[in-house]
């Protein structure tokens, strides 16, 4: 995974939808097709299974599907387990249907759950993704439009077979793909193009199906990024689809989303729930969040684990972005596509330039939230300097900034030392204990961690006029680092002062 500009964030929260609700186990219910492609570090086995996930809304699931391992066939995979969710829209699914014995970090956003294995090993590395099962029946018409698929696949189930797709398609509702134009990159191989003419596909009416990508004439398919047929699950609406093959050794993992209309940079407005899988050295996988106000910036916080490390890392970085009329653009090195502004793609690949970078990433929309009385946002918790999106830990002796509703219509700051637990009757208590604060206004307060604050998680709650929030857990760890920045929001230059209190330019 390719990162810049470490400790940078961004502040979203005016464009979250409110619907009087956060997130809890009654979120995930349901029938939900899925797709997990793991690649194992310490063995060099690829693996992964697809299929269903039914979860009952009340802290259980079940799962059923096919599973391959290596180069050899598929094999019935089924079992059952338990989840957790939490109000910040994450969730804890044990086991992971490819390792038992080990659990799912996953997140559910708005039409999609994304997850990774991220905090049980360091030698497995993973990516899922899984979309809410039609309930009414679906048509070849469902896929209808411009499509940006992204693919990620490893023949024989061997790294270094490793290649990878990104492809702007169009469907045309009644099963045909067309002569689809592929770009891509082949371990070794360099970047190429291709065609799959008369591509097709066909979708049954619980929305699983096939997509057929032919080789071209005369081709080696084994100098080809994508072909075959390929199992696919579509949306109830159409707007995404997910996938891979399931013959022996055809490992991979597909993911489709339909174009908006008329998109542009603004497009990309609101909090995300993302991961994803890279294929090259070293290999890593990570799950987190991102937020865009549209403004070409998006910023990401993941919890990431990378071949070599023996624990995962909490990075927090701001990645640049171009997106044109027809939804496609790149951030950073990476190709992008993103529909509506409810999900984004992104493949390492590049037109006619080989980048060695073998990665899919995929994000969804988080979930709106909001609450009656005092409301302390599960989202808007932050470093008081980046404004890290959610999931980025707090820390000992950090500046936090707490975004929400129904807190006093004032404005008022600390103005002497020691700083004060209350300030106009607005107290914030972590872990039950009142702690230092800075500032309040109608929509936010500004309070520091204490320096005691320890374990993995830690409880946050705003008090207004002796009337409690609700209560937002956040993960703790002993550093997370943010730097305050002359736009005050995360972005732009460090705010580093001369003596006089100017700006240090450039």
């Amino acid at each position: 995974m390719r990162f810049r500009s470490f400790a940078a964030g961004t502040l979203l929260l005016g464009s979250v939808v409110l619907l009087a609700q956060v997130p809890d186990v009654k979120a995930l219910s349901g029938k939900y097709f899925f797709r997990e492609l793991a690649l194992a570090s310490d063995t060099s086995q690829v693996s992964g299974v697809s299929g269903t996930l039914t979860f009952d809304g009340n802290g259980s699931f079940t799962f059923q599907g096919q599973q391959l391992t290596g180069n050899n066939g598929p094999v019935t995979a089924s079992g059952s387990g338990t989840y957790l969710v939490s109000s910040t829209g994450s969730v804890v699914i044990s086991p992971d249907p490819l390792r038992n014995g080990s659990a799912l970090n996953a997140r559910i956003g708005a039409g999609a759950l994304v997850a990774s294995n991220t905090e049980t090993s360091s030698t497995f590395f993973n990516l899922m993704i899984a979309i809410p099962a039609p309930t009414i029946g679906v048509t070849n018409a469902t896929l209808n439009g411009r499509y940006w698929i992204a693919t990620l696949e490893l023949p024989s189930g061997s790294l270094a077979n490793v290649r990878d797709a990104f492809i702007e398609a169009n469907a045309n509702a009644t099963g045909s793909f067309g002569d689809m134009p592929i770009t891509g990159e082949i371990s070794g191989g360099g970047p190429l193009s291709q065609t799959a003419p008369g591509s097709t596909y066909s979708l049954n009416s619980d929305g699983s199906g096939t997509a057929n990508f032919p080789a071209p004439a005369s081709s080696n398919p084994n100098g080809l990024v994508l072909t075959g047929t390929k199992t696919i699950y579509a949306s109830q609406d159409g707007s995404i689809f997910i996938g891979g093959g399931t013959a022996a050794g055809a490992h991979g993992i597909m993911v489709g989303i339909k174009a908006g209309p008329s998109p542009n940079d603004t497009t990309l407005n609101g909090i995300y729930f993302g991961g994803g899988i890279s294929a090259s050295s070293p290999i890593s996988a990570f799950v987190g969040a991102a937020s865009s106000k549209g403004d070409s910036n998006i910023v990401w916080s993941r919890r990431y684990v990378e071949n070599g490390n023996a624990k995962p890392l909490n990075v927090s970085a701001v990645n640049n972005y171009t997106i044109g009329s027809n939804s496609g653009g790149f951030m950073l090195s990476d190709s992008l596509a993103i529909s509506n502004g409810n999900f984004i793609i992104a493949s390492g690949v590049q037109p006619r330039v080989a980048t060695n970078n073998f990665e899919l990433i995929f994000a969804v929309q988080a979930p709106s939230m909001s609450g009656t009385g005092v409301f302390l946002n599960p989202l808007g918790v932050f470093n008081a300097a980046s404004f890290a999106p959610v999931g980025y830990p707090i820390s000992p002796g950090e500046l936090i900034t707490l975004y929400g509703t129904g807190f006093p219509a004032q404005t008022a700051v600390a103005n002497s030392l020691p700083l004060p637990v209350t300030i106009g009757g607005v107290q914030v208590l972590i872990n039950g204990t009142a702690v230092p604060m800075f500032s309040i206004t109608s929509d936010h307060v500004s309070a520091m961690v204490p320096f005691t604050v320890g374990g993995s998680t830690a409880t946050v709650v705003v008090s207004s006029g002796g009337k409690q929030s609700n209560t937002v857990t956040v993960p703790v760890a002993a550093s997370s680092p943010g730097l305050f920045t002359a736009t005050s929001n995360g972005l732009g230059s460090a705010a580093i002062l001369h003596p006089d209190f100017t700006l240090v330019s450039d």
